[in-house]
């Protein structure tokens, strides 16, 4: 069986980006490092990449205002991409890669899923607090078509505590984010790469952790 092959899209500063790159170079997760696909040439994930040796590309709107869609495809697929994993990506993953990569696209997202979906960094701490909760967390879905919106996987809860605010309930939700997301990855990638001979497997495992996605 292939090592299987890991990339990546990100925004801003990448840090589930770097975290899962970690793993896999201490061999917490055996896989290899496709590439590291950024809309934002200014991002602090870029230079990262630069002083570390890893292959990334900036890919946008401004860079391929006609054809941005394919060119994400195509940088994907040039270095054999098995898994992509969203780390901070603030765009809306085209059809193109999701057809091409279904269900093969993972993303983080700091709540509890549904609850406080489609929403970016501290407001999501926001309106947790301002819902009153109790517990909030992180969870690991995969990626469709609707934000925030495709099969859990995994979830990580996280008490609110009365004294909490965005910057401490960010922290405390922050801090579960790094093993939860090498977590699932180590547990999708020996079924992802059985679906180089029997997809359907793989389909299956999907289906049912969707039936337990919370409602």
């Amino acid at each position: 069986m292939k090592t299987p092959i890991i990339s990546f899209l990100a925004s801003d500063g990448g840090t589930a980006a770097r975290d899962v790159i970690g793993a896999i170079n201490s061999w917490r997760i055996v896989a290899e490092v496709g590439v590291v696909i950024c809309n934002n040439k200014d991002a602090p994930i870029v230079q990262w990449c630069h002083d570390n040796g890893i292959n990334v590309s900036i890919i946008s709107g401004k860079t391929n205002p006609h054809d941005e869609d394919d060119v994400i495809f195509n940088k994907l697929k040039s270095v054999a991409t098995d898994l992509v994993v969203l780390s901070g990506y603030r765009k809306h993953v085209n059809n193109i890669v999701l057809n091409g990569y279904e269900n093969r696209i993972l993303n983080i997202h700091p709540s509890l899923l549904p609850k406080h979906g489609n929403m970016f960094g501290d407001d999501i701490y926001k309106s947790v607090l301002e819902s009153n909760d109790k517990v909030t967390g992180v969870t690991v879905h995969i990626v469709t078509d609707e934000y925030d919106s495709g099969p859990i996987l995994k979830q990580n809860l996280v008490l609110v505590r009365d004294n909490d605010d965005v910057q401490s309930l960010g922290d405390a939700c922050r801090a579960t984010e790094s093993e939860l997301y090498i977590g699932v990855i180590n547990e999708i990638l020996p079924r992802l790469m059985e679906v180089e001979s029997v997809r359907t497997k793989y389909e299956n495992w999907i289906n049912q952790r969707n039936k337990g996605k919370r409602t």
